[in-house]
């Protein structure tokens, strides 16, 4: 549009420079970044005074005007013709830049370290510039706009919510929410940076963090999905929320929506970590009530394991929350699976007889608990007896 005004008032933007210019004539349209690249001989000769015409490149401009830094250039640089050597970034782009200061351990200035022994290195003004609970660790109470000095970042609503909810040693103004104080402790150092722990999080965990501050992205969105992936977004959930990283939260819900609705079976390793961290995600949950036989038992070569996923506690909220809703005798399938198939933690160390009949008292207790016999078919009742959930003693009292 602007090159269309000049051409019809026959006028050229350097006119006001006092450089003659003549249009170009040609119906060839022409751009800026079309110009010719010249040689230092040729911008050494070339002379604003000249400005005939027939002097042009093939732009339609004055080899006068052919370059707008050689005036500043050939003024500003030495007589040897030093301005080739411009020293160049090591990063092409400023994400790049800040993509390769993770893991430097020479740059880095904070050391975070997680509850399973790892740590990650990071740069305090990186994290502090995105998350306000980071700037409120490293650097202390921010000042409000009126000049004053804050006890806390967050509210006591927060506090209670578990957005502050993160206990960290050697960071001052972090908020302990079992005693419900501001600790002010010395910052404590090692090997020249700051040592800060948390309690709450691993290290996988707080990469991530560290990752996203740095560039905006999550290496993990791009892993095939499992059990383990699903109860890592879990927990980057709840990070997202006690950092008050609202844009790490919408990923984890992208991420959510993609594969769930997928892979349903990722729905209760989900719910299961979610009650750990006290912060169950709500698209597992509707996916459970809609698909619940692909979230309890997929097929054998499906992505997540299922039932066999939930632990005591998130098995008798699951069957809790279906038991309105739901075919019992799906229910009873599922629980008959997770005593046969499920392997907790907390029996690891146990002989795998004592193991199946803590199991199978458990699963026997919740059967009689949430499934009614009545709700089950008659062609099915005999399996039902014989599976051993329902212990007469049990069913006639």
């Amino acid at each position: 549009m602007v090159r269309r005004w000049f051409r019809n008032t026959e006028r050229d933007p350097y006119e006001d420079e006092g450089i003659e210019v003549t249009l170009d004539q040609s119906p060839r349209p022409t751009r800026w970044f079309q110009k010719k690249t010249l040689s230092s001989e040729d911008e050494d000769d070339d002379d604003i005074n000249n400005n005939n015409s027939n002097d042009r490149n093939h732009s339609g401009r004055s080899n006068s005007t052919r370059s707008l830094f050689s005036y500043w250039r050939n003024n500003n640089n030495a007589a040897d013709d030093t301005y080739n050597t411009i020293p160049t970034a090591m990063a092409t782009t400023v994400v790049d830049a800040l993509y390769s200061l993770m893991g430097d351990e020479d740059l880095s200035d904070v050391r975070l370290h997680g509850n399973d022994g790892g740590s990650v290195v990071a740069v305090k003004a990186i994290l502090a510039a995105r998350s306000p609970i980071f700037r409120q660790k490293f650097f202390g109470p921010v000042s409000d706009k009126h000049g004053g000095t804050p006890d806390t970042v967050g509210t006591e609503e927060d506090a209670a919510d578990s957005e502050t909810s993160i206990v960290v040693h050697g960071a001052r103004g972090t908020t302990d929410t079992g005693l419900n104080t501001t600790v002010e402790q010395p910052a404590t150092f090692v090997d020249g940076k700051m040592k800060v722990e948390f309690e709450e999080w691993d290290c996988r965990i707080l990469y991530l963090i560290v990752e996203f501050c740095y560039t905006d992205n999550l290496s993990i969105m791009d892993v095939p999905p499992n059990d383990e992936i699903a109860r890592i977004m879990a927990g980057l959930r709840s990070a997202s929320k006690a950092f008050k990283l609202l844009a790490l939260l919408d990923k984890v819900d992208q991420w959510g929506f993609q594969n769930i609705s997928r892979y349903p079976a990722l729905c209760c390793a989900l719910i299961d970590e979610g009650m750990r961290r006290n912060d169950i995600d709500s698209a597992a949950m509707k996916t459970l009530q809609l698909k619940t036989r692909a979230a309890l038992l997929p097929v054998t070569e499906g992505v997540g394991s299922g039932i066999l996923a939930l632990s005591k506690s998130s098995l008798m909220f699951v069957l809790r929350t279906l038991e309105s809703n739901t075919s019992h005798m799906l229910l009873f399938d599922a629980l008959q699976r997770w005593v046969e198939f499920s392997s907790d933690a907390l029996y690891s160390n146990l002989d795998p007889g004592i193991e199946k009949a803590s199991k199978t008292a458990f699963a026997s207790r919740c059967a009689v608990r949430f499934i009614k016999l009545g709700k089950i078919s008659p062609g099915r009742m005999d399996e039902v007896m014989a599976s051993g959930l329902y212990v007469k003693e049990i069913v006639s009292g």
